[in-house]
This record gives structure tokens, sequence and C-alpha cells, in this order.
């Protein structure tokens, strides 16, 4: 009998439950987030109305199957979708109640060197509340070991000017004081960096997946019930918080004690504010600026490095005890500026505003002289002039010392005061995710990712209609909504036939019409899905194509009778007798030859899609119909032909320029030459993962060509193993909705003989601006877009076809787009970049050559599941057969590329008992075998 229980899972109701109670009555856009491995933070945004709630909900779910450490929500709501990143306190819009981070115990987190333990345990948490003097909070929001209160608000409030969003932290970080000081009382620590206004707390329902520790649920309990007003709040806070500030500096006071005693050195004097003459930009600090870095200053405290994350490098904070550091990183910080997220490390907490940000002066003023830069500069000064220094300055570099005193002390200066000078640098940086990251496991280390991190999800309410759709289908197949959204946008692209173009500005302009690129491994139900979203342009095509016989019918029967005329008038001239009887049967076929050009181009069949096609074939089929054409196909047979299937080289010619609408001429090797004026091609292609990993120099041609850069890319996470077998069918509702529009987009742009121009509306344009400026300075950064640098710089004209495309769904007689459109467009830049780069990373062919073996030996790896150590014998038996594997080089170098990578440790060989050596054997990482470390 197996005991075992199934693993947590996230609890709809109970999300849905917190999302009304704390949301339902605000404006703005919720913020939800789920913290993944390496501090990797992913996030998305929902308005507070009953479908926003509900697509918030689902998020939450997917978010969920992914197991993630933890899953988030922001305190706030923020106006609108941030353009950038997951919004910031200046972003804060709505205020909906009041919280407090109560954690307790020692489980999932640790004191710092000099900090008071926790409360031990729920009810000790409990007692600070009840006994803080502030009003009791209307629930709590269990964390997975802590107890979160919260006091909701009768009304939203909404933060107004900069002066009221400061008044409105001054409220919620006073709480923490208050809470702060109560816990000291009873000698314990309390959690009071909680009180920004973008904090991201623990969402109730879920799952704390904190590495290191056990699953826990998350969940709602009880308080009060007591919902309040935020004066009456604000007058409990104003009353309680001038004695907790005093019991809180007795707290720090004690606690600096506490670390002087620790390190032998002397207590350093209260903090005081640094007077405004004391700056002079060449000071001591300045100095040690110039000759000390971030490491210099903290590895002697017992911090660690922790690698390297972009353009910061990362280090973790020393532990009570010596145990194991409790997340992946405490700090991070580059040449210039450091930034803390650990609130026990001592050291300001998150990004501070100018003349407070951690340089190299005021990093050693906080760790040495209690953050006391006035004093720090002092006795620096001191030890540089032979003084006896009072803390830690008497402990520095003599070189440091003798370059302080060359540059602070022209003439040997007496006056110290008028030579000390803090460090005025105030650098840029980045606000990293101020989820709890993911500690280290104890004996093995986070494991190297091998394949990109899982891109995010497509919201597909950002599609309007077509996602409705989209959504619809993807219910009742139990498929990722990525590839009946974009098969959708595509078919939308394909109905309109290249009759509009878009434009920004003047002299830009963009044609409407999409590539698309879905890559899913068989089984995946690609083909049902290209059908329910392409069968209203199918069953239009049909429609034509039965009204065109007739006509082609005719056209034909006429253009024979013609042709025969020419024929019999040319006979005759041939066969006159004399110049009159010559001349006259001339002028006869003349007159037949006009009425044959009459006639004009043959009449053929509607085609509006087409499916596997060679780029040849395609030309041919522009020529005849109206120079449009849409290529959507739940195969890569078009990728293979452009690619030089039956050619051996790839021709991309009409495929480049139909997405530009370029003219092109094909030269046939029969016939007249083709000439395309303004060709127009829309392509949805569903592809195999192994058909772009197998492109080898072909993908160095696509890219190098700008073939690549010219599609929308989706890589969906598969929901095999996931889905249910009773679904809802699709509404009929809904399924009408979206015939109807494409049908309607048909009849009134795709049959319009003009191409026309759509424009962007003066607020779209402010939208797109922003974007463009923000887009083109991540160019500049290192490394940011280097991947995907082709694709990336086609990114701003993608998003205004997407913008458009959506538009004429809606509206197909519209000439502007939107502000709340092209704002949609530009949310998903997020979306479109992580699927770029995986695309990018599976057309690699350095990375299949060295990559490739080791994903399919730890792919093998986490289908065998082994509870004991593995052989490499075993290795080969396993993976003998596959493309990669001829010989056992190629398994070890797989091995060693996982080893390398800390997936798997080599145990010791034992020792030789003669006879044939025994195979190495290896064990594997917990998280193959989907184990929490």
């Amino acid at each position: 009998m197996n005991d075992q229980q199934p693993p947590l899972t996230a609890d709809p109701e109970t999300i849905r439950t917190w999302f009304d109670t704390a949301f339902a009555h605000a404006d703005g856009q919720l913020s939800v987030a789920a913290g993944f491995g390496g501090g990797k933070l992913e996030y998305d945004f929902f308005p507070t109305t009953e479908d926003g709630l509900a697509a918030a909900v689902r998020y939450v779910i997917a978010l969920d199957r992914r197991k993630p450490e933890g899953i988030y929500y922001q305190s706030t709501t923020l106006r609108e979708r941030p353009p950038k990143g997951r919004g910031r306190e200046a972003d804060a819009y709505c205020l909906t109640h009041l919280w407090a981070d109560g954690d307790y115990g020692t489980v999932g987190h640790q004191p710092g060197l000099d900090d008071l333990d926790a409360p031990p345990h729920a009810e000790a948490t409990l007692k600070v509340y009840d006994e803080a003097g502030l009003p009791q909070p209307t629930g709590y929001a269990k964390s997975g070991g802590g107890l979160n209160g919260i006091w909701l608000l009768a009304e939203a409030y909404l933060i107004g000017d900069e002066d009221d969003r400061a008044r409105v932290k001054e409220l919620t970080t006073g709480l923490q004081t208050i809470l702060t000081a109560q816990a000291y009382r009873y000698g314990w620590s309390w959690d009071s960096g909680v009180g920004d206004l973008a904090r991201l707390m623990k969402l109730p329902g879920t799952v704390n997946r904190k590495r290191g520790c056990p699953e826990r649920a998350t969940g709602m309990l009880p308080g009060s019930g007591v919902v309040y007003d935020l004066a009456e709040l604000s007058t409990a806070v104003a009353e309680l918080l001038p004695a907790a500030q005093e019991t809180v500096a007795q707290a720090e006071a004690e606690k600096q004690a506490r670390k002087a005693q620790r390190k032998g050195g002397p207590v350093p004097p209260p903090r005081r504010e640094r007077s405004a003459g004391l700056h002079s930009g060449d000071g001591p600090l300045d100095v040690l600026a110039d000759m000390l870095t971030f490491p210099d200053l903290l590895e002697p405290e017992g911090w660690t490095d922790a690698g390297q994350s972009g353009e910061w490098r990362l280090m973790l904070r020393p532990t009570a005890g010596g145990d194991a550091p409790s997340s992946a990183y405490s700090l991070k910080y580059n040449d210039h500026v450091a930034v803390n997220w650990s609130e026990r490390s001592d050291l300001p907490v998150g990004a501070l505003p100018r003349g407070q940000k951690l340089t190299i002066g005021t990093l050693y003023a906080h760790l040495h002289y209690g953050g006391n830069t006035s004093e720090a500069a002092s006795d620096i000064m001191r030890a540089a002039a032979g003084r006896t220094a009072r803390g830690a300055a008497g402990r520095l570099a003599p070189a440091v010392l003798a370059e302080v005193k060359r540059r602070c002390m022209p003439g040997e200066a007496d006056d110290l005061r008028s030579l000390i000078a803090d460090d005025p640098w105030a650098g840029p940086q980045d606000e990293p995710p101020d989820v709890p990251e993911p500690p280290d496991a104890p004996g093995w280390e986070e494991p190297v990712p091998l394949a990109p991190p899982a891109p995010p999800l497509l919201d597909v309410t950002l599609l309007g209609g077509i996602g409705e759709m989209a959504q619809a289908v993807s219910t009742s197949l139990q498929v990722p909504v990525d590839i009946p959204a974009w098969f959708g946008m595509a078919t939308a692209s394909a109905a309109i036939g290249g009759r509009r173009t878009v434009s920004p500005k003047p002299d830009w302009s963009e044609p409407v019409t999409l590539y698309c690129m879905t890559v899913a491994a068989p089984g995946e139900k690609k083909s049902p899905s290209r059908a329910a979203m392409v069968a209203p342009l199918v069953q239009e095509e049909q429609i034509r194509k039965a009204a065109d016989k007739v006509t082609v019918a005719k056209d034909e029967q006429d253009r024979r009778i013609a042709e025969a005329c020419v024929g019999a008038a040319e006979a005759s001239v041939i066969k006159a007798k004399n110049a009159q009887t010559r001349q006259a049967a001339k002028q006869e076929l003349s007159a037949v030859r006009d009425e044959l050009e009459q006639l004009g181009e043959p009449k053929v069949v509607t085609q509006m899609l087409a499916d596997d096609t060679t780029p040849e074939a395609a030309a041919g089929v522009l020529a005849e119909q109206g120079e449009r054409l849409a290529v959507i196909s739940a195969e890569g047979g078009f990728l293979g032909n452009i690619g030089g299937r039956y050619s051996n080289q790839p021709n991309l010619e009409v495929v480049l320029k139909a997405w530009s609408h370029e003219p092109h001429t094909v030269n046939r090797k029969s016939g007249p030459p083709l000439f395309l004026t303004r060709p127009n091609l829309t392509l949805a292609l569903a592809v195999q993962p192994g058909l772009l990993s197998g492109l080898g120099d072909t993908a160095e041609v696509f890219e190098s060509r700008g073939f690549t850069g010219r599609f929308v890319f989706s890589v969906p996470t598969s929901m095999v193993g996931r889905r249910t077998y009773d679904t809802e069918p699709i509404p009929d509702d809904v399924r009408r909705r979206y015939h109807e529009a494409i049908t309607r987009m048909v009849k009134l742009i795709w049959d319009d003989p003009e191409p026309r121009a759509m424009c962007l509306a003066p607020e779209a344009q402010a939208v797109f601006k922003a974007f463009w400026v923000d887009w083109e300075r991540r160019h500049l950064v290192p490394g940011e877009l280097t991947a995907v640098e082709g694709w990336s710089k086609k990114l701003p004209g993608q998003l205004l076809r997407l913008a458009a495309v959506m538009t004429l769904f809606d509206s197909p007689d519209a000439v502007t787009v939107s502000a709340r459109t092209m704002a949609n467009a530009v949310a998903l830049v997020p979306y479109l970049l992580a699927h770029a780069r995986q695309v990018v990373d599976l057309m690699s062919a350095e990375k299949q050559s060295r990559l490739g073996p080791a994903r399919a030996v730890l792919d093998w790896l986490r289908k065998k599941q082994p509870t004991a150590p593995v052989s490499v014998t075993e290795v080969r038996r396993g993976v003998h057969g596959q493309s990669w594997c001829e010989s056992a080089d190629d398994v070890n170098s797989a091995l060693s590329v996982l080893d390398r990578n800390g997936w798997i440790r080599f145990l010791p060989q034992p020792e030789s008992t003669g006879g044939r050596p025994a195979a190495p054997r290896f064990e594997v990482h917990p998280q193959i075998i989907g184990r929490s470390t």
C-alpha cells in the first residue's frame, strides 16, 4: 500500500476568493508573479474586472503546473500595464488593504548573525498582532512559514500625487515599525522591510515550494472580519509610531552592540544626519571607491561569491551558526553600486534613492560604523594621519591610507571636518525581483540549465476576439492556447490580403501581413487547432470557388473560340491568292486578335490558401490570385521547401519580398517571366522542434538573409500529461462571432480593389514611441539582444502589424489603431522576445552539437527516475540508437557536460580487485527525479 501523499497544487477557489476579497472593488491592473530557480521572476497583469480576475486565476494555475518556488501578488494595483518590468513604487495606483509579514520558526528563513530569532510559532506571531495596539487584522494570509496580517479597507484608495504616495508609504512602513517594536519587546525579530508599495506577497491558495523546505500550502485564516476606514488606521499608526520608533532604535543599538562584540571592535556611535558641508567629492570614502572593490569589503565579513547574473555579480550573506544560506544570493553589485535584498544582512534593503545607494563608501560605513558615513570618513582620516582609529579604519591597507593622506591631507591639515566627504556617486540600477530567492540545496548546488528557461505564457486576452476563440479551442482540444491563437492571427492576416498598410509616422509604412511559426512536438493537436481557426477562410474560399466555376468555364470557352479564330485568320492570310485578298485577311486577323486581347488574363478559380507548396509554385499562384496568398499549415513542409529540399539550395526571394511588398520578377524556364509588383504572403507554420534543430547550415542562411527575423515565434509548453478528457466544447456564440468577423474582413478588405493606409491615433503614437525609445536603448546593453539581433530590429514593425490585424478584426473599416490596441501589442513584447530566444536556441547548430546529446541523456534520466547510482553502461544501453550516439565516446562526452553543469556527480571508483574494472557510476541531482532539494 502506498501511503505517499500526492503533491500539493494550487487551489483555484481560494485564489479567486482572495482576489475577490482584496481587489474586486479596486481600479487598475493586478500584478501576479512567480519565482523560479536562479532568481528568475515571471509576471503578468490583469484588469480588476470579473473577466480579468478570472484570467488571473487561470494564469496562476498555469504557473503552478510548472512548480515555481512561490506565486505572489502585488499588494497594490497599477494604473496600467507598465511598458517594461513589473512596475515600481511610483506605479502603485490603488490601495485596498494594509499588510504585514509575520514569519515564524526557522523553516525557510534564518536569522542574520546579529539578529534575534523570529517568533517561534504561529501562536507567538498572533501574540504580536494582538498586543501591538493596532486594530485587529481583518484576516490572515498563511504564507507557508508565516501569518501575514491583512487590514481590508472599506473603500479602495486611489493614490494621487507624489506627496500622497509618500503619505501612504509612511502609513505602510509605520505599521511594520509598530509590529517590529512589539516583537522586540518579546525578544523576537520581525520583518520590517515589507512596507514598500510594490511589495509582492505570497498568494493564498498556492504552494510554497521554497527549495530546501517541504512543500507547504498557503491559505487564508479569519481575523476580526472588520473592514476599516483608511483614516482610522492612519490615526492608530500615528499614535503608536513615536514610541515604536524609540523601541526600534533601541533594538538597532543592541544589534550593533552584538555585532561589535562579535567582531571585537568598539560599538559605533548612533547614526546621525550628515552635514551638507561635509561633501567635497574627493574625500576618504572616494579613495576607498577608487582602490577597493565590493568583495574587498564583504569577503572579510563572511560574504561569499554566488556567481554572475547579467552585468551583476552576486554574493551570499553569512548566516548564524554557519548554516547554509537561505537564498541563491543576498546582494548584487556592479562596478559602482550594490543592491542588497537580504532583510537580515544589517544593510539597507532594495533599490535606494539617490544619495543613499550602497556605494563602496556607504557600504564600508554600514559594515563598520552603523551606517554613519561621517564617522567612517573621520576615522579613516585619523588612521591616515597616524592617529589611533576608533574602529575598522585602523585595519585598512597601508596603501589605501597613504592615498587618503596624499589626496585628502594637503599640508597635513589638522581640521578633519573640512576634509570628510561621502561618496557622492549614485549610479543606475535595475530593480531585481523582491520575491524570496531559491535556497541552496544541502550537498548539491543549483545545476546550470542546459536549455533556456520556459518562456512566459500567452495572455490571449491581449488578442481580443481572436484570443476569445483561441481560448475556446484550447479548452476544448486541450492544447496550448498559443497554437490556435497564432493560427487565428494568421487567418485574420490572410483575410486582409495585403490590402492595408499601417504607418506610425511619415515615411514609415508596414504592410499588414504576418509570418507566424509555432514549434510543437507531434501529438499536440496542431492540425485540429488549425482547422478550427482557419475554417471561416476555408468556407469563404469554397463559396468563391463554386461561384468561379461558371465564370472560369465561360472564359475558357471564349478564349478557345478567340484563339481558334486567330488561327483561322492566320491561315487565311497565308493562303491568300493575291494582295487584295491578303489585305482583307490581315484586317480580319487584327480584329480577332483584339477580341482575344480584350479577354485579358485567363480567369482562374479563387485560391486563398495553400498548404505544402514550393516557392516557385507560390510565385505562380501569387501572379494568378491578385498577388496575395496564405500558406497556413500544421506541418513544416513549406519551410523545408524554401530551405532547398528539391533544389539543394535555399530559395527565399519571393518569401522575403512578399513580407515587405517588394516587386519581384521570376524568370521561368518555360513560359514568360512573372512580374509581381506588390506581392503579399501570409505564413503560419506549426513545425516540430526537430525540424529547426536539424536545419544545420540552412539556419545560418535563414538568419543572414533576415528570414527568421520576419516571424512571430511561439514555443508553447505542452499540456500532455495534464490534459482533461471531459472538456467544454467551443461555445456556439464564440464560434459564430469569430466566423462572422473573418468573413466580414474578407468582404470589406480582401475584396477591396485598392490598398489603403492606416495610422495610429495620437495616444497610440505616444504608446508606440515610448516603446520604441526603450527598445532602441536596450540594443546598447551588452548581450541584451545579441542572440536575436536581426529579429529584434524588426520587432517594432512587427508590433505595428499585430496591432493593425487586431484592429481590423474588430473593425474592418477602421483607419486608425487605438492606444488600447497598441498597448496590448506592446504588452506582448516579453512573450515574443522569450519565444524568439527559444527558437534561436533550437536553430543554433553549435549549441545542438554541444548540448544536444547532454539534453538527450538528461531527458532519458528524467524518464528513468533512478533512485540509486547509475552506471555509464546503463546510459549507453538506454540511449543506443539515437542519431547522435555513434560510440561510447559520445555518451562519455554527454555525461561530462552534465557533470560540469551540476546535473550528475560521479562516484569514486572502487579499488581494483583484479579483472575488468567496473563501469563508472554517478548519482543524479534531486531535481532530475522531481525531489525538493
